[in-house]
């Protein structure tokens, strides 16, 4: 039987107290940006360059809530962050970018709490607010995946769910990252459609259906395109998962489009908001429940890890992995697609979750693809009862120095899981778990920071305490990256200053320069950092 939360929360407090020590709050010299989802294209979750904050001075006495941010709609985006930006007519700034639901897009300074006013802010039209279901508790669909931007070019771009003339429209962005203003000629509207005789075409031809379909995958740039996927609506109706590329100098040339089972049905590219992964020459994503025909030499690809390539205008695949009892995953609703891909640095591997409860491991070069005898990927391992929705976090200089993987299903504690190099393999015995424990629906998210190879990483969390449905408070958590029973900071330990209002679903939190960029469905975006650093 769990205990109460509070009572497990008092219980450790005295952990979080012990071992307090006064720590440089120096910037460091060349600020991190974060520009994507997940930190990176590998999306391993964990930005290795934080120098400020670390297992010692994030405590209840030295860290908490300096201000808040507050928007016009729920933030499910990842908040994105850019040191010296010029921005026209009021000087230099460190950034923190927001996307909501409502379709605006704000550039906040990151560090003054008396700035504010946003910096700029656009709104990118009427959002869409017609067959809105659930999991949208907001009742409004704009921008709800993270949008991500190019240093090269001071472009943000993102993806807008618009409500036009009666009917639902898709567009693609691209915004001056200074003024906000549309650059390489966007806004784009987004038309997808490949021949097909899966359910709903019409004469051989399949759309997206932008009235019953979520964008919700994190965006990627990479070799000078945008890609973006796109899941069910609640899986409600007929829907398809579609992979999207638009040429990012010139937004309103498409350069590919990919259904996953054009010949079938469903298969939606959603991954919890993940982003899309790359390899730095291949595209990697997981793809959800449907119409599996490619062991028989067919053409639809549901319930599989996919590795792509992009080549002129079309895709291609590449490689490929699906369970053995795919079917039967099928018919209770249990496979895969319900994370992202993580690309483990250094290695062939690569991780994804599944709502089976099960961490699949896999060899980018030798995936596996289908056999109906046994599966041949590296490794399956549970994670035991509940379904895996938070993409895992990997972390190269784990607990021992050893690569580590955490991973958190819908009713467990989060567990680290080291990476035997040699062979290749993650244990199965977790090396620490947390005390923390999901508690189902909203889900929450985590992210990693550390310095380098130091030895003071930190876990951060996002999740509902006490929750198992609807829209909840989250709570906020920093757990010891190389001891998960170690708590070092819990935002319920000072309540009234720390709060985190009602919970952001999927979304990670942006850990840059000694702050930590808290998204919420209260309208807020909240910013925490080190005590007395530029506090009110």
């Amino acid at each position: 039987m769990r205990r109460p939360f509070f009572v497990t929360l008092i219980a450790i407090v005295g952990l979080a107290l012990s071992g307090v020590s006064a720590q440089d709050n120096t910037a460091p010299t060349q600020p991190v940006s974060v520009l994507t989802n997940r930190y990176n294209m590998a999306r391993t979750g964990a930005n290795l360059n934080e120098t400020i904050l670390n297992t010692s001075n994030v405590n209840p006495e030295q860290f908490g809530k300096l201000f808040s941010r507050e928007v016009e709609g729920h933030i499910y985006a990842q908040p994105l962050y850019v040191p010296n930006v010029e921005i026209p007519g009021q000087g230099t700034h460190n950034v923190v970018y927001v996307a909501t639901m409502h379709n605006m897009a704000y550039a906040f300074d990151a560090d003054d709490p008396a700035l504010a006013e946003p910096l700029w802010e656009v709104s990118l039209g009427t959002p869409f607010t017609q067959n809105i279901f659930e999991d949208i508790p907001g009742g409004e669909d704009g921008i709800l995946s993270t949008p991500v931007i190019d240093p090269a070019t001071q472009t943000i771009y993102l993806v807008s769910r618009n409500w036009e003339n009666e009917q639902a429209v898709y567009k693609l962005h691209a915004l001056d990252i200074r003024t906000g203003e549309p650059t390489f000629g966007g806004p784009a509207e987004i038309q997808l459609t490949v021949s097909g005789t899966g359910a709903g075409n019409v004469n051989g031809q399949l759309s997206l259906d932008a009235s019953n379909q979520l964008q919700r995958t994190g965006l990627l740039l990479f070799n000078g395109n945008i890609y973006f996927g796109f899941g069910s609506n609640n899986d409600q109706g007929t829907w398809f998962g579609w992979l999207a590329a638009f040429n990012a100098t010139s937004v309103q040339e498409q350069t590919g489009v990919f259904n996953v089972a054009p010949n079938a049905y469903n298969g939606g590219i959603w991954m919890s908001g993940s982003g899309i992964a790359t390899d730095g020459t291949f595209i990697y994503l997981a793809s959800a429940n449907g119409g599996f025909t490619a062991a028989e030499g067919g053409t639809d690809y549901t319930h599989s890890l996919l590795k792509l390539e992009h080549s002129g205008n079309e895709f291609g695949i590449v490689d490929y992995f699906t369970p053995t009892n795919w079917s039967e995953l099928e018919v209770i609703d249990s496979g895969l697609g319900s994370t992202g891909v993580v690309l483990i640095p250094n290695t062939d591997l690569a991780v994804a979750g599944s709502k089976d409860g099960n961490l699949y491991v896999i060899d980018i070069n030798h995936m596996g693809q289908f056999s109906p005898e046994a599966n041949q990927n590296v490794q399956i391992f549970s994670l035991g009862e509940g379904r895996i929705y938070v993409t895992p976090v990997f972390w190269e200089n784990g607990p021992n120095d050893i690569p580590t993987l955490y991973a958190w299903n819908e009713y467990g504690a989060i567990r680290a899981f080291g990476l035997d190099v040699t062979a290749q393999r993650f244990n199965t015995e977790p090396s620490s778990e947390s005390f923390i424990q999901a508690v189902g629906r909203p889900i929450g998210s985590m992210s990693l920071s550390a310095n380098g190879t130091d030895p003071t990483g930190i876990l951060w969390v996002l999740y509902a305490p006490g929750a198992d449905a609807g829209n909840n408070d989250g709570a906020l958590v920093a757990l010891d990256a190389m001891d998960l029973t170690r708590l070092l900071w819990h935002s319920e330990m000072n309540s009234e200053r720390d709060s985190v209002g009602l919970l952001a679903k999927f979304t990670p939190v942006t850990v840059a320069n000694g702050r930590v960029y808290v998204a919420s469905f209260s309208n807020l975006l909240h910013v925490y950092g080190l005590s007395g650093d530029s506090a009110p």
